[in-house]
């Protein structure tokens, strides 16, 4: 959120000083309604994005614009586009930064500060980045974030495994948690794993799902490394995974 900054010695004001405030004011009722939700960091609005089930990774990937309450203050989140990458998750990071610069006792100074997270598409997030996919959003129960609507590009298969449809093990998600994995695939060894999940679709612990060797319906396990684990994958024919799962919770047999 801006805020003005009061110097000493004399400020000279201009109107879109005004707009600032007033903005403020108007901000401090979202202020209200996130502050009485349960977590550290809610999304207030904005930041949703959809990728198509079988997204191109070559094709850029856009963060919309949003805002985010902290606990703190409601901070916006400016727009980001990035290149897909299967090791990279998406974060949050506040930064502080200082604008409109005015020149009081002959010094240029800046009046205005925002605090305002930015998207950082990383492997390798600093402390203090907040993942994106853990936030709670700030909605209805009813309300269509929680359908399954972001995707990402397919996800490599291990030696002994072949996709048969699109190129790879997909996963869909949306912003609660909830994940579906889906792949079609010919084996040459029954058991191992096929593919291995990107951070943001990893459980907190192993999650037990089902999948069919073209005959029977037989156990999967989704580890908390992201490997996607498998035994009596049939070795003349399709084998297909389509579980849904969702990673805050442990599921066993």
């Amino acid at each position: 959120m801006k805020k003005i900054k009061f110097l000493a010695g004399g400020q000279p004001f201009r109107s879109t000083d005004f707009k600032v405030i007033q903005d403020n004011a108007l901000v401090s009722i979202a202020e209200m309604l996130a502050a009485s939700s349960l977590g550290n960091t809610v999304i207030v609005g904005g930041l949703v994005f959809d990728f198509a089930a079988l997204h191109d990774p070559a094709d850029p990937i856009t963060v919309p614009a949003g805002y985010v309450f902290d606990q703190v203050e409601l901070c916006r989140v400016p727009e980001t586009s990035f290149t897909y990458d299967a090791a990279k998750s998406i974060y949050l990071r506040l930064t502080i930064s200082e604008t409109s610069s005015r020149t009081v006792g002959g010094i240029p100074q800046y009046v205005i500060e925002e605090r305002m997270y930015t998207v950082i598409y990383t492997a390798t997030p600093i402390l203090g980045d907040v993942l994106l996919s853990s936030l709670t959003r700030l909605t209805p129960v009813t309300d269509v974030s929680y359908a399954l609507n972001q995707s990402h590009g397919a996800i490599a298969l291990q030696a002994g495994y072949a996709a048969t449809l699109g190129t790879g093990m997909y996963a869909i998600a949306n912003q609660h948690g909830d994940i579906m994995i889906l792949c079609q695939f010919t084996a040459t060894v029954a058991a191992g794993v096929v593919a291995i999940l990107p951070t943001q679709h990893r459980p907190a612990s192993t999650v037990i799902g089902w999948y069919k060797n073209v005959s029977s319906i037989v156990p999967l396990e989704i580890r908390a490394n992201g490997e996607v684990a498998i035994s009596g994958a049939s070795t003349s024919g399709d084998n297909v995974i389509m579980f849904r799962f969702n990673k805050n919770v442990s599921y066993t047999l």
